[in-house]
């Protein structure tokens, strides 16, 4: 039973949920950035 629950809990990719987490904190901060520079051309 443990293996199972051990296996429930890994992420589908990356390996560890901090890779995770940091590759959406920055995909967050790119589009957030293209988001800004994008008004900044088009304003």
């Amino acid at each position: 039973m443990t293996e199972n629950k051990a296996s429930e809990d890994k992420p589908p990719i990356l390996g560890t949920w901090n890779k995770m987490y940091i590759v959406v904190l920055v995909a967050h901060f790119v589009i957030i950035s293209l988001f800004i520079l994008f008004t900044n051309l088009y304003a």
